[in-house]
């Protein structure tokens, strides 16, 4: 895929020559046309980019390249992925287990042992989650930032925060429960920071007009963040405007 600034009809049609173009999307951005084109093959579009920056009457600039050819996807193995996602949380999940009975187990009665009062927090939301079976999907819950019922309209009220409508780039943890914060800043325009999950890659990096229309609420997922993001290293270059988190529990008073 090409990512190009100020579009023309002469750009789509030099473009044309130079391979199979599967779509054409064209938009703008803070008043500046924007421009993706989608070829068929990975080395289509790489003839492209080289053919388009041999020719210095072409009027537009190209401000950034992503190659991603129709195909890349398509051999994206969702299955193998979620095998490894699950088997690695599950792992987790179990570590923290014995973290905890570790910690609990090995602590004075004493308030000023931390860790073991966290532990004694987490696990008593998670008791009262499961009591009151307000717990939603994934399950088992424990030992997890757990998804919750009500969850889309803690979204809803994070979406109607001051902050919110202004922030470009917001940073938000691929748990199930923000899955819905996930949704709003793309579907808002904004550009979406998060991770498959940090046992199984760094960040990604995703923006609606990445996606063919309709894959919005698959890249909210942890398969579609792998399957759809542009993944980023340590050196990229990047402003954050707005952080969302997950916690198992949140002091009212503080926030903490």
């Amino acid at each position: 895929m090409l990512g190009f600034t100020n579009p023309t009809q002469k750009t789509v049609a030099h473009l044309q020559e130079h391979g199979n173009i599967v779509n054409i999307k064209l938009f703008e951005v803070n008043g500046k046309k924007q421009g993706l084109v989608l070829f068929e093959t990975e080395e289509q579009a790489t003839e492209a980019l080289f053919k388009v920056f041999g020719n210095a009457q072409l009027e537009f600039s190209v401000s950034k390249l992503t190659i991603l050819s129709s195909n890349s996807r398509e051999s994206f193995d969702e299955a193998a992925f979620e095998v490894q996602r699950l088997t690695l949380d599950s792992k987790a999940r179990e570590s923290m287990a014995e973290e905890a009975e570790r910690t609990i187990s090995s602590s004075s009665s004493s308030e000023d042992d931390r860790k073991a009062w966290k532990w004694r927090i987490r696990m008593r939301i998670w008791d009262m989650m499961e009591a009151e079976n307000i717990a939603q999907n994934p399950r088992p819950f424990y030992h997890r930032i757990p998804n919750f019922v009500g969850a889309a309209s803690a979204a809803k009220n994070v979406g109607g925060l001051d902050v919110f409508p202004v922030a470009n780039c917001v940073k938000v943890n691929p748990d199930s429960p923000q899955k819905q914060v996930r949704f709003l800043t793309l579907s808002g325009g904004k550009k979406l920071l998060t991770q498959p999950r940090l046992r199984t890659g760094f960040f990604s990096v995703l923006e609606s007009q990445m996606l063919a229309p309709g894959a919005i609420n698959e890249a909210c997922t942890s398969v579609g963040v792998a399957k759809y993001g542009r993944k980023i290293n340590l050196d990229e270059k990047i402003k954050v405007d707005l952080i969302i988190i997950g916690s198992v529990a949140v002091d009212p008073n503080t926030g903490a």
